[in-house]
């Protein structure tokens, strides 16, 4: 089940609609192990950047910390991936799977 989720950003003195889906729950596999995530796609315009809309994936930690953990995207030229390198001083354990 897929859920739009609308929130409006406030940059350089405008408001700008921001779109992002979220997903599903899915494991990620990390350096530091499987951390269970929330998957969401924020709407990107395509065209410039990226190829399509729903292009780029962001997966953020399922636990009170809400870390973000990976951001993967397909892009014109490319591909570009960013995973969480170095954590610390978190308030609560991040959601590692045993």
């Amino acid at each position: 089940m897929v859920f739009l989720i609308n929130i409006p950003l406030f940059i350089d003195h405008e408001i700008f609609p921001f779109k992002i889906k979220f997903v599903k729950r899915e494991t990620v596999k990390t350096d530091y192990g499987k951390i269970m995530c929330l998957k969401f796609v924020p709407v990107v315009q395509e065209g410039r950047v990226f190829k399509d809309e729903d292009d780029m994936h962001l997966w953020i930690s399922d636990d009170a910390n809400h870390v973000p953990i990976r951001i993967q995207s397909e892009l014109i030229v490319g591909s570009i991936k960013i995973d969480l390198k170095e954590y610390k001083g978190l308030a609560n354990p991040l959601a590692i799977v045993k």
